[in-house]
């Protein structure tokens, strides 16, 4: 079993423990359960409510809806342009290689794509993303369909590989929840790796202990911290995210207000000689040569400087 505080190279192994250090600062159990999905995927894909700045390293679950091999205009060759729709949005993907990506990227193939943005005339676009063919879903019922043989290139061609090896730890039912968390990623860290990281760290962890005492919690209505954690990272329901990051929010302002209190405990107990004002010194003639008279809330921070500089502390 583990604990928040079990250093992630001992649970999961060095060769998966320092490309997440390396690249997001995760070293602890505790760290890589607060890399929280910055989005969910429905089985439909949303890519939330605002689009991402050009060059951010994206993730999507999007159905093709067109996809048609032609001739590039700048330099000799083809390749294959295609029409993704994800939630109601659709996003442009190019690939340089139609010949070896033709006949897995067609129309009705629902995929996870992920690659980075670029805008061409103002619509998104992901060019020569790598890909991850997943299996269809029935109309009828929504159950996942199984598939034969999975495909897929780039970045995500060794999760298609391991999805054929029982033993890999790639686990292709992820596919078939409802909300798919994805995460903030790079090239080196994909989503899915985080995502197959997180799943791991919480078969094995014990029930996290709550800081926070129960009256609190049942006062601002708020879930347990163990319940929080394992909801933001794998929610069945909207309603779930919501509630996991109302508690997660409430912790990251408690521990702010904490700190903020305990430099200004640091700094009321530092002695210091006192520096009264004087009704002539520096900052009373500054005052006198400005252009205007100062308002009683910009007088407000001074005089508390002035204040504690002659040694009270209110």
């Amino acid at each position: 079993m583990a604990t928040l505080t079990d250093r992630i190279d001992h649970l999961l192994g060095r060769k998966v423990a320092e490309p997440l250090a390396e690249a997001f600062g995760i070293e602890t159990v505790q760290d890589l359960l607060r890399h929280y999905p910055h989005r969910y995927a429905t089985q439909g894909a949303e890519l939330g409510e605002k689009e991402p700045p050009e060059g951010t390293h994206l993730t999507i679950l999007a159905t093709v809806t067109s996809a048609a091999i032609i001739s590039m205009k700048s330099r000799s060759g083809k390749m294959l342009k295609v029409v993704l729709t994800s939630d109601k949005q659709s996003v442009d993907a190019t690939f340089f290689n139609p010949q070896k990506v033709a006949h897995s990227i067609k129309p009705g193939v629902r995929a996870m794509f992920s690659g980075n943005v670029k805008y061409f005339r103002g619509k998104l676009g992901l060019t020569h993303p790598s890909y991850l063919i997943l299996p269809n879903r029935d109309e009828d019922d929504g159950s996942v369909v199984a598939a034969g043989k999975v495909r897929g290139g780039g970045a995500l061609a060794g999760m298609a590989r391991s999805a054929q090896d029982p033993g890999a730890g790639v686990d292709m039912s992820i596919f078939e929840r409802n909300l798919i968390p994805l995460y903030p990623a790079t090239r080196e860290v994909e989503s899915w790796t985080l995502l197959r990281c997180i799943r791991q760290v919480l078969d094995q962890l014990d029930e996290v202990q709550d800081p926070l005492p129960e009256e609190i919690r049942r006062e601002h209505g708020l879930i347990g911290l163990d319940e929080a954690l394992r909801s933001v990272h794998l929610p069945e329901t909207k309603d779930e995210v919501d509630l996991a990051r109302e508690r997660l929010r409430f912790d990251e302002a408690v521990a702010l207000q904490l700190v903020l209190a305990q430099r200004s405990h640091e700094v009321a107990g530092r002695v210091a000689p006192a520096c009264p004002p004087k009704p002539d010194g520096v900052a009373a003639a500054f005052e006198t040569r400005l252009p205007f008279t100062l308002t009683e809330g910009s007088t407000r921070s001074p005089r508390r400087s002035r204040q504690t500089s002659a040694g009270h502390t209110r």
